[in-house]
Formats: structure tokens, C-alpha cells, sequence
């Protein structure tokens, strides 16, 4: 009898320990269409995750995978900050969570007035417990751009940069023969430095503050391209 009882609460506690789980809300998928007017809208997108147990928790979270046309930045933002994921996928860990709370978690799709259809999923767990709360939350859109710059098709050229990290000048390869403009904007959709620039032509960077910049390419009103940086000292 002891025996039984011990067997009993053995499998109580463990039963209790992986009952609780994430619940996603409305569910674990959600869609947005929208139509974009300026070149760093966001269309933004909402998943809530609740705490379903009887004590404050944490989520961490990641970037599975993503499909996006290459000018296209996406972001996520948690209870704690807002990561650019092209940077850096992950993991990351939130802020505490109370019980029968939901944490809001907005991810950002930034097309840069460039029309197509995004995909990202995101791995998310209770924090230390990945092997058995793990969910994917899935997040897509479908942009149309009607930007009054016209930047509404992309030449995808294979534009690359170097040094990078850089620290004074940054060259720009992969564009084809003739003058370019470019853009070189902040984590926050902020135009820094622009410019004309060519295959021959390195960028001074040395002004700018340390940090992770993105370089956008154009032609005319055509986006060329676009490509994400460092500056260190």
C-alpha cells in the first residue's frame, strides 16, 4: 500500500510538473493583408501568449525560418524589446509573465515599398523547458505597395559589402556598371547618409555611431537592393 502511494504521487508530480503549457491566442497562426503607403511601415502582426499556470514564467523564443523577399526586414517584439531578427534569430528570453496574463507578441514585417508575401515562424517554450512546452507560432502577410515614391518592383542584385564590421570606409560590390543612390538607415527607419555611390566607390562611414545600419539601393525609383552592416571604432 505504501508502495502504491508513493507511485501515486511519483506520477502526480509528474503529471502536474508538464501539465502546464502555452496557449496561444487567438490561435497559433495568424494573417494580415495590408497596403502600405510609406517605404518603413510595419505591418504588424499579434499573437498572445498565455500564462496558463499558477506562477509567473518566462518565454523564450526564436526565429525557425522565414520566407520574405530580400528588401524585406522582420522584426519581433516581446514584453521586453523589439530584436530585428535578420541580425539575430535568437533565442531571446522575455520579461516575467504573472499568471493569467498574456504577453503580446508583435512581429513586424517592413517591405520597403516593395510588393510580395511574407512567412515566419517562431519557436517559443517556457523558459528551461524546451523539450516540453515547445510551440511554433506562424505569422503571415500579403503587402501591397502603393508608396508615393513608386518603389513598387526590386532588381534583386546580390549586393554585398565590405569590410563588414567596418569602421571608416565600406565598399559596395555586386552592382552592375553606371551610378546608384543610396540610403543608409537606422534600427529605427531613420535616413542617416545618403548618396550616390558606384562599384568603385567606398562609402564613408566613419561619422556614424556604432551599431547595425541597413545600406538600401536605387535605381532611379527602382530598389536595387538592400544590405545590413556594423559600424565599430
Amino acid at each position: 500500500m505504501k508502495f502504491f502511494t508513493l507511485s501515486s504521487l511519483l506520477f502526480l508530480a509528474t503529471y502536474t510538473s508538464f501539465a502546464q503549457a502555452i496557449i496561444t491566442a487567438p490561435n497559433d497562426s495568424s494573417y494580415v493583408s495590408s497596403t502600405i503607403t510609406d517605404a518603413f511601415e510595419n505591418t504588424d502582426i499579434h499573437i498572445g501568449l498565455i500564462n496558463n499556470g499558477k506562477g509567473a514564467v518566462e518565454f523564450t523564443w526564436l526565429l525557425k525560418d522565414y520566407i520574405a523577399p530580400q528588401a524585406w526586414e522582420v522584426k519581433c517584439c516581446d514584453n521586453n524589446n523589439c530584436y530585428d531578427l535578420l541580425i539575430n534569430p535568437g533565442p531571446y528570453a522575455s520579461l516575467s509573465v504573472p499568471a493569467g496574463d498574456t504577453m503580446d507578441m508583435k512581429f513586424q514585417f517592413t517591405s520597403h515599398c516593395v510588393d510580395g508575401m511574407g512567412n515566419a515562424n517562431l519557436i517559443v517554450y517556457l523558459d528551461g523547458d524546451s523539450a516540453n512546452t515547445a510551440v511554433t507560432i506562424n505569422y503571415k502577410t500579403d503587402v501591397t505597395a502603393n508608396c508615393a515614391s513608386s518603389i513598387g518592383n526590386v532588381k534583386s542584385l546580390e549586393i554585398g559589402l565590405f569590410p563588414n564590421p567596418v569602421v571608416t570606409q565600406l565598399q559596395v560590390t555586386g552592382l552592375n556598371s553606371g551610378s546608384y543612390n543610396y540610403q543608409i538607415i537606422n534600427s529605427i527607419g531613420s535616413v542617416l547618409k545618403q548618396g550616390v555611390t558606384t562599384n568603385a566607390q567606398p562609402l564613408d562611414v566613419q561619422a556614424l555611431n556604432n551599431g547595425v545600419y541597413q545600406l538600401v539601393v536605387f535605381e532611379g525609383n527602382t530598389l536595387i537592393g538592400s544590405q545590413r552592416f556594423s559600424k565599430i571604432d
